[in-house]
């Protein structure tokens, strides 16, 4: 939100935040208990709705089923490149009830104002609720404030971009 010119967080309460780390910790999927997490993108954006697509990113949970995005390991790059066409590439899974946290490593400090999401295939799989942290050492996290992402009915779709400060 801009406030007098100035970037302010949710409500005008503080001035945006600007970090090197952003994390997503997911508190709730759309199709509640049971379900597990699939989506295509995970995206933070500028002031003009711009994603942020240079980070190097991470996802931890515990008893993650997979990270299916030919990176291997806990990277989960393509989580943040921006395309949400690539179905085939399938960029994050993990089994029912895992809610993982996913860190993004901009380089230097970045402003996001917003955040989104794609729709990888399932309606439930989506993320419904999340908890922004930030971060300028990657080890020390503050939380900026738990959100209600919008969903959408479209695979490999974008959601629509939902101000975070």
């Amino acid at each position: 939100m801009i406030v007098g010119g100035i970037p302010m967080l949710i409500g005008g309460s503080a001035p945006a935040q600007s970090h090197r780390y952003w994390r997503c910790q997911v508190v709730t999927l759309n199709g509640g208990a049971g379900t597990r997490m699939e989506i295509q993108e995970l995206n933070f954006g500028d002031v003009s709705q711009v994603s942020f697509t240079t980070a190097v990113c991470t996802c931890t949970a515990a008893d993650a089923v997979g990270i299916i995005n030919n990176q291997g390991g806990t990277n989960c790059k393509k989580l943040t490149d921006n395309n949400s066409t690539d179905a085939a590439m399938g960029d994050l899974l993990f089994a029912a009830d895992i809610f993982p946290q996913i860190t993004m490593d901009y380089g230097s400090a970045v402003t996001p104002h917003y955040i989104r999401q794609a729709k990888r295939d399932t309606d439930a799989r989506q993320v419904i609720t999340c908890t922004v942290w930030y971060s300028d050492n990657g080890a020390d996290f503050t939380q900026l404030g738990t959100l209600t992402l919008p969903t959408t009915t479209t695979n490999n779709t974008f959601a629509a971009w939902l101000a975070i400060q």
